[in-house]
């Protein structure tokens, strides 16, 4: 009788332990549910962070810009602005986030986009006029030497010659640029050159192989001026 009484309490004790593991198994379980559909991947949290500084910044530009005039108005300032101010992230190292073209463009959009929505919920501006005053506060420096870097990483086709990649890669570069400056996302431009293969050398325009020539003549004839 005692070795029974025994062998019931140790597993009465078995059965406590178990329903203590089952309930935390259960908990766990629901915390790590609730993770994963609480979690974000990175490149999405980065962009909404991204959108939601680049529409304060934005609001804070155009409030600037409002102000500068005013001052010079009321004789508060001899400076006048020539051009409106406007937030210009730049595109860097293809090793970033937002150094792609296509992610560029984007950044800038995604960060219109917030701006409009702050503008009108809360400074009371028309939907119309909040979506033109995000696109004059928000451009893009897009930096011809930085793009160019991307072509190390653009593989060549079978029995492809190097001249006729780079010339391949100028063709792409020059499509995304393009496309860039005729949807009014570049604001200002950085010109300087490299070799594509390395890092950025900052070489003297020329010295290099980006398409610098093509690139000015693109951004002069979509009005972007010296």
């Amino acid at each position: 009788v005692k070795y029974l009484q025994q062998k019931l309490l140790e597993n009465t004790k078995d059965l406590s332990h178990n329903r203590e593991l089952a309930t935390h198994g259960r908990r766990a379980a629901r915390e790590t549910l609730d993770m994963v559909q609480r979690s974000e991947l990175a490149d999405s949290f980065a962009m909404d962070e991204s959108a939601r500084s680049m529409a304060e910044l934005g609001v804070y530009t155009w409030q600037m810009n409002e102000k500068t005039k005013s001052d010079f108005k009321k004789g508060k300032t001899p400076y006048a602005l020539t051009d409106d101010l406007y937030l210009a992230p730049e595109n860097l190292f293809p090793e970033m986030s937002g150094s792609h073209p296509d992610e560029l463009k984007e950044f800038v959009l995604k960060g219109r986009k917030a701006m409009e929505d702050s503008l009108v919920s809360t400074w009371g501006k028309k939907r119309s006029e909040a979506r033109e005053l995000s696109k004059k506060h928000i451009k893009a420096t897009f930096d011809i030497g930085h793009a160019n870097v991307w072509r190390k990483y653009f593989k060549s086709k079978p029995g492809e010659s190097l001249d006729s990649r780079d010339d391949r890669f100028n063709k792409w570069l020059l499509t995304k640029t393009q496309e860039l400056v005729d949807e009014g996302i570049v604001g200002h431009i950085h010109i300087s050159d490299n070799y594509g293969f390395n890092d950025d050398e900052h070489l003297v325009a020329g010295d290099g192989n980006a398409p610098i020539k093509e690139f000015v003549r693109q951004a002069k004839k979509a009005g972007l001026s010296e």
